[in-house]
Formats: structure tokens, C-alpha cells, sequence
């Protein structure tokens, strides 16, 4: 899957299910996409913008430094994306990828 490829309804047909991130070869952490938000729903933009964000929830680590990291998924197959860690609790750490494209990226 192409990074055009990833589009909001595909992440959103994806919620609430499970991602493998790869760490480096050998280690994996365990991820969930448990939020979905189309930045721009109930917004007059431009034909082709898309602006979205995901929230996934991996285990109860220390964070991973932001980067981008090489995701699975069982439908959507295997794909590169830039995740920030932005919280962490006693659930799990949470970390986000915001995507902002303008026209037929």
C-alpha cells in the first residue's frame, strides 16, 4: 500500500482494530487505532484536500521516540507512517499521525 493509498476511509474501516509496528527486525509492539478524525468533515475545502489524524494505543512501555516506523496491518498490508508519542497512562501509550494533503497527492 502507497501512502496515497492511505486515505481517511481506510483508516476509518480499520478503527478498533490491531497494527504490529516494527521496531527493528526481531520486535514488534502491538498497536490499536482507537481514534479516527477527519479534520475537515462539516468543511467547504478544495477537491483532493484531505486532512485527518489517527491515535493508535500500544502497550504500557516507555515511549518510542517519534519517527516514522513500518506498521501492519491484515487488510491493509504493510506501510510506512510518522508517529509522535503523545501521552501515556496507566491504559498504555498513545501515539498520533496526522496527514494534511493538498490536491491528488
Amino acid at each position: 500500500m502507497t501512502t496515497t493509498d492511505l486515505t481517511f476511509p481506510v483508516f476509518a474501516k480499520a478503527l478498533n482494530t490491531g497494527f504490529r509496528l516494527q521496531i527493528d527486525p526481531g520486535n514488534v509492539l502491538d498497536l490499536e487505532l482507537i481514534e479516527a478524525v477527519d479534520e475537515l468533515e462539516g468543511k467547504q475545502a478544495p477537491p483532493g484536500r484531505e486532512a485527518f489524524s489517527l491515535t493508535f494505543r500500544g502497550a504500557h512501555s516507555e515511549p518510542l521516540g517519534q519517527g516514522t516506523y513500518s506498521l501492519n496491518h491484515t487488510d491493509m498490508g504493510t506501510f510506512d507512517i510518522f508517529l509522535v508519542p503523545i501521552r501515556h497512562d496507566d491504559t498504555g501509550t498513545y501515539y498520533q499521525a496526522i496527514f494534511n494533503r493538498i490536491g491528488n497527492a
